[in-house]
């Protein structure tokens, strides 16, 4: 934005700023909707096919990274993201639309399309206020707002909520898709929601230039800050790290070709 010199007749300083993800400008505590622009974003491709074993990255809309895995007739994988110290991502689990197209008979974790309910708790007019500042801001959208279709209804091997929450450490700030890791050490972030079965896909969209590993872990899988143990350092998880350009699993890095991850 743009902060002006001068003051004005009431001794504050005029200032004016465009809030380029929600494509809002302001100048005061007066806000106004503008055109949003398509700006380059730098997204990470997650995919997961349960059906065959493979674990899947992409950028650009382009996949460079894949693993093999096998689990259990009883274990699932969640997605998950682990956080270097004042560092965030933009974790897009299907709630907005992705940066690239979804792979053909990939599934989101998250139902796309939300209504609100005809029945709601008061004024319609204050709940359409409410909402608006929610996904103005980013904020979690009020407890009346949910999709009159259960998405997930006839898919068994999907245990969780249909609207899919962020699990996030002691360290790590977290407000609507963003998270940013606040602490000093190495944060993790995970769904409440796993799958069993099935293809499934989310994108993480890098806010910062730095070390982030992003990938699946199983119920197993113990984050542990203090030691930077994060999703692909032990035996029940499988990263990608553009940082380092590595995959990681169990600790074991394999040196990957694709260039180093920049920010959004």
């Amino acid at each position: 934005g743009i902060v002006s010199s001068k003051s004005s007749e009431d001794g504050k300083l005029r200032s004016w700023g465009w809030h380029t993800v929600y494509g809002v400008s302001s100048c005061g505590q007066v806000e106004h909707s503008v055109p949003r622009y398509n700006f380059p974003r730098y997204a990470v491709g997650v995919e997961v096919d349960l059906d065959i074993g493979t674990i899947s990255f992409s950028m650009s809309r382009r996949w460079f990274a894949s693993c093999k895995f096998s689990l259990h007739p009883d274990e699932a994988v969640f997605p998950a993201v682990m956080i270097e110290s004042r560092d965030g991502v933009l974790i897009n689990l299907g709630s907005a639309p992705f940066e690239y197209e979804q792979p053909q008979d990939y599934r989101s974790i998250r139902p796309l399309h939300l209504v609100l309910n005809e029945a709601l708790p008061f004024n319609q007019l204050h709940a359409l206020v409410d909402t608006s500042k929610c996904l103005i801001n980013g904020y979690p959208l009020p407890p009346y707002f949910y999709d009159a279709i259960d998405h997930f209804k006839n898919i068994p091997h999907r245990v969780g909520p249909q609207y899919v929450e962020l699990i996030v450490t002691d360290g790590v700030i977290s407000n609507g898709l963003e998270c940013k890791n606040s602490g000093t050490a190495f944060y993790s972030v995970k769904a409440n929601v796993k799958v069993q079965q099935g293809k499934w896909y989310y994108e993480v969209t890098l806010a910062s230039h730095g070390l982030m590993q992003i990938g699946w872990a199983t119920d197993k899988y113990v984050p542990k800050a203090v030691g930077g143990l994060g999703v692909g350092d032990d035996e029940h998880s499988w990263a990608v790290d553009l940082f380092r350009c590595q995959k990681w699993h169990s600790s074991q890095p394999v040196a990957l070709i694709p260039k180093r991850w920049a920010a959004g």
